[in-house]
């Protein structure tokens, strides 16, 4: 066979190969298809069958997979060895096992390839997706897999800081998505979440690497994870890779094989039996997408599925907003962007403009004065050491301001209210250039949380703001946070 090399729009003279198909090269698959498509392995009593149909193997290229009861898989397997020798090809028996899925029979049979015992297992990886036969799930050890290489991914991922500085959330979200989240997300369409236990450590895995990125701490929110950058929940994205790879069997788009399967899912649940599509109605009734009296009606049309879909993006937003409301979030709540349409409105979640602020500490400062992550006592007394003499945390209204002593030492109170003369010289800075741009904000009298909210609706004020509340939240942190004598 020739080949020519292209670098660029420069082609090498061509060449010859005497050794057959090079590695990756991209007529192999198909070269491989047609060398192999004349193996038949011959039905057997004991074998699966689907929708009327047996099927005892697959094979994806030459990565192979056979199953049938004990006198099955023996004569399956001499048909195999018989076939391979035929072909010129040699089974690698060190990577042939042997499981058993249900109840294991006693004595352990053996079954033998070129002479050899096969071993058992209970584990085993078959095109990336690890399966398992003791460990309470198929998939168990697969979601133990992801998150172990998730995790060391993000971790990768983040190190970049250490050698390059700064690393802007919008890079790293990018980062996220085509490194980490392929890992998190990883086989979801067939592994679908019945026990939210399986899902939780990818889960912390997300939220770890979104924390990072925005600078926020442990104890934030969880919800401004998804309000500021736009993702949904994981668990959210995982049920509708299920329901995508659904649509796609109902839409006949797949191979025969998977839609048989599909139709023997359906047949188990119309009996009320454990199966795919049973699980994936767990998961919908946990995250209260769609109605459970149309959900069989819903999960066995295209249109049905569209729907879900859908449900399952609002669904995710009223979760987020819930948290967000129930927070005391109100710089989040009273936030409004302009939309397609010159129109202003309040957006639950989506990428937000400040993250992309050039000077890394006013955006961190922002990010945190607006989720709640900031170390002003409205937040921070709530950590602080409880005395045996007391029954919880600082109450609310003895968490005053360390500088005026007047209020609640909160957002709005520093934005706004706090009359320390310092931090008044800041904050007139930054409002002679918020006015010097749009002089209609001077005009008349705005409710200072209203007024917060205008500020977002313009893109070029974010800067101005960004400096104004690190400069704040530098200042209140020099000064000692107030805690009330009879607390100690």
């Amino acid at each position: 066979m020739s080949y020519v090399v292209r670098l660029g729009n420069k082609l090498s003279p061509a060449f010859r190969t005497s050794i057959g198909l090079l590695t990756g090269d991209v007529p192999s698959p198909g070269f491989w298809n047609f060398f192999a498509s004349d193996m038949v392995i011959a039905a057997h009593l004991q074998d699966i069958s689907m929708d009327g149909q047996v099927v005892n193997n697959l094979s994806h290229a030459d990565d192979g997979a056979m199953w049938s009861g004990v006198q099955g898989l023996e004569v399956h397997l001499k048909d195999y060895v018989a076939y391979t020798s035929r072909k010129g090809m040699t089974v690698n028996a060190p990577k042939t096992k042997v499981m058993a899925f249900g109840p294991l029979p006693d004595p352990l049979p053996t079954f033998m390839l070129y002479g050899k015992p096969i071993a058992w297992t209970d584990t085993h990886q078959y095109l990336g997706v690890q399966f398992s036969s003791t460990k309470g799930g198929l998939f168990s050890t697969l979601y133990k897999a992801k998150e172990a290489t998730a995790r060391k991914t993000a971790n990768v991922a983040l190190t970049l800081e250490k050698y390059l500085g700064d690393l802007p959330p919008k890079e790293a979200l990018q980062i996220y998505k085509a490194r980490v989240a392929a890992h998190l997300t990883y086989g979801a369409e067939l592994a679908v979440d019945a026990s939210a236990a399986w899902v939780e450590p990818l889960e912390a895995v997300e939220k770890y690497f979104l924390r990072r990125i925005l600078h926020v701490h442990k104890r934030c929110r969880m919800a401004i994870l998804y309000t500021e950058t736009g993702l949904l929940p994981l668990r959210y994205v995982r049920v509708m890779r299920a329901l995508k790879y659904l649509r796609r069997l109902l839409d006949g788009k797949d191979s025969p094989v998977p839609r048989r399967a599909l139709h023997v899912f359906q047949e188990l649940w119309r009996r009320g039996e454990s199966g795919w599509l049973g699980d994936i109605a767990i998961v919908l009734h946990r995250l209260g997408v769609g109605c459970e009296e149309s959900w069989w009606l819903d999960l066995s049309t295209v249109q049905g599925v569209d729907n879900l879909l859908k449900a399952c993006v609002k669904a995710a937003h009223d979760e987020i907003q819930r948290q967000v409301a129930g927070a005391r979030l109100p710089l989040l709540l009273a936030r409004t962007e302009v939309l397609s349409g010159r129109r202003a409105a309040y957006v639950v979640s989506g990428w937000r403009s400040y993250l992309e602020i050039a000077v890394p500490a006013h955006r961190v400062a922002l990010t945190r004065f607006v989720t709640g992550s900031h170390a002003l006592a409205v937040e921070a007394a709530k950590w602080v050491p409880v005395p045996e003499s007391q029954s919880g945390p600082v109450p609310r209204h003895w968490r005053v301001c360390r500088m005026c002593g007047d209020d609640v030492e909160d957002e709005m109170h520093i934005f706004w209210g706090c009359a320390h003369p310092d931090l008044c010289r800041l904050r007139d800075v930054c409002l002679a250039d918020v006015y010097g741009r749009y002089p209609a904000l001077a005009r008349g009298f705005i409710e200072p949380l209203q007024f917060w909210g205008l500020l977002w609706r313009h893109d070029d004020l974010i800067p101005c703001l960004g400096l104004f509340i690190y400069e704040a939240l530098e200042l209140v942190a020099s000064y000692p946070m107030y805690v009330p004598d009879w607390y100690v």
